[in-house]
């Protein structure tokens, strides 16, 4: 059995009052790369990691448009 394996990129969790999501490191540096190109922002890791969220919150169906 190999002990290389793999996670994804990003993970939900459900809980008992909401849901709880985990990010890579990849995935929240590409999230602070592509706010920079997009809309010229200058952010910070932690809120990189929270926009990162909004895309897979909202193809659960966690989050809507609107919210």
């Amino acid at each position: 059995m190999s002990d290389n394996w793999e996670l994804p990129d990003v993970v939900l969790y459900p809980t008992c009052s909401g849901t709880s999501i985990a990010m890579t490191e990849e995935e929240t540096a590409k999230n602070l790369s592509q706010v920079w190109k997009e809309k010229y922002w200058l952010i910070c890791p932690k809120a990189a990691a929270c926009m990162a969220t909004l895309k897979p919150l909202s193809q659960h169906g966690k989050i809507k448009k609107n919210d």
